[in-house]
């Protein structure tokens, strides 16, 4: 409501001003401003859009302007009413609600069942199909609905009011039995049942707990200061649920992807997405002075992210800069991907099927990987693609006994995180940085 209810107190008040019937007005003035209202609802539609246009915002003001102006000085006196009261537009007016009903559906189903919606033929189909559904659902659905001689008010809120419930019972029940799980056989169960949010939690929870946590001077294990983003909380899980948090104690600090996980001292803003400028210009970032103490009581330094193709052209002034204020102890890691995770695709699979299949990853995530690997000094850089995929273009999915290692393709499931401690304590290990 704080940043929408502005749009429903705009038509509030153009009620208002037409409740007692629409006063005359300047017929030039209600031309002109009648088209003016239409261009500026075109500008949104075929304008608005794109990852630049932040959505609520300034923006808005446009298509709610023009809706405005059409509603006030829109008649059949004028251009704009004229336009509007074509038949091919009232058409569309009359069953447009359905077809807003309709679309969502339709559109979000064909990606479920991997049916590419952006080719232009296909997006095509779906917009008439759309149309012809929301005709059928006007004429026999809404329209009913609107006849008293039909259905009295009553009999509207009772049944409205059943199919509510039906739908709320049927949503209870899903919830409570993870999405029907028991539909599936018991050795797919736990990949149909591959949760994304309980996923991001269990990313998320212990990182903060340890954020900028005070070293313990007493504990003989190495201090390790974890610096990045969801891919940091990766390798953090990987620590703490394994062998290796016997051998490191870590205290870890959030830096986004999106800012760049960089020690320099140039300014950045010019590589940042408009939308993150804001976070950009207020978050602290290496400057955070409880971060430095940490950086220089540690033992080692890890930076990890999601890295970027500026950010890795980047990384190796960024890890000078960090030797010559920290010494010799910053590592960096390398990001990881795993292409493309399609749930529905892979329960269609045997089990001994998907523990031959192989994954294409993305070609970007070899790019940049191949950039960091061919720029960084082989004993600062550890090369999580290579310790989880190997030297290659595609990779694996599941561990050996069948649990799936990421559940997007980027950040890692609890089984994955076991998976990649293993990686990293037998590289440590066989690179003599960690000794049994």
């Amino acid at each position: 409501m704080p940043t929408r209810g502005w749009e429903l107190a705009a038509g509030a008040f153009t009620a208002f001003y037409l409740i007692e019937g629409t006063p005359d007005r300047d017929a030039l003035k209600s031309h002109i401003l009648s088209v003016g209202g239409l261009m500026l609802i075109a500008i949104a539609v075929f304008g608005f859009g794109d990852k630049y246009t932040q959505w609520p915002s300034l923006y808005t003001l446009v298509p709610v302007s023009g809706t405005v102006l059409v509603i006030l000085f829109a008649s059949s006196r004028n251009a704009g009413g004229a336009l509007l009261s074509a038949k091919p537009f009232v058409v569309i007016g009359l069953i447009s609600y359905s077809a807003y009903l309709w679309h969502h559906p339709l559109f979000e189903f064909s990606k479920i069942i991997n049916i590419d919606n952006s080719s232009f033929i296909l997006c095509s189909l779906l917009v008439i199909l759309t149309f012809i559904l929301a005709y059928f659902s006007w004429k026999y659905v809404e329209t009913p609905f609107r006849r008293k001689d039909k259905m009295s008010r009553q009999e509207v809120f009772v049944f409205s009011l059943s199919v509510s419930l039906i739908f709320l019972l049927f949503g209870i029940a899903g919830l409570q039995t993870d999405g029907f799980i028991n539909r599936f056989s018991e050795a797919d169960r736990h990949l149909a049942g591959t949760n994304a949010r309980a996923n991001s939690n269990f990313a998320e929870v212990r990182f903060k707990s340890l954020e900028l946590t005070v070293f313990d001077r007493n504990d003989r294990r190495l201090k390790v200061v974890l610096i990045g983003d969801s891919y940091a909380k990766d390798l953090a899980n990987a620590v703490c649920e394994s062998e290796l948090n016997n051998y490191l104690q870590l205290s870890t600090f959030f830096i986004s992807s999106t800012q760049g996980n960089l020690y320099l001292e140039e300014d950045l803003s010019k590589f940042i997405a408009p939308e993150n400028l804001a976070a950009y210009s207020r978050d602290e970032r290496f400057d955070h002075k409880e971060l430095r103490l940490r950086m220089k009581e540690s033992d080692l330094i890890w930076l990890a992210s999601n890295w970027k193709g500026w950010q890795a052209r980047l990384v190796p002034k960024s890890l000078k800069n960090l030797g010559n204020d920290f010494g010799e102890k910053v590592f960096i890691f390398g990001k990881k991907n795993f292409g493309e995770i399609n749930l529905r695709k892979l329960l269609s699979m045997s089990a001994s099927e998907r523990q031959e299949y192989v994954n294409p990853i993305s070609p970007r995530h070899v790019e940049i990987n191949a950039l960091m690997k061919g720029t960084l000094p082989d004993r600062k850089f550890i090369d999580i693609s290579f310790l989880l995929c190997g030297n290659k273009s595609e990779c694996k999915l599941f561990t050996g006994d069948g649990r799936l290692i990421s559940w997007d393709g980027g950040h890692l499931t609890k089984e994955g995180s076991r998976f990649l401690e293993r990686r990293i304590l037998e590289n440590f290990i066989s690179t003599g940085f960690l000794t049994k």
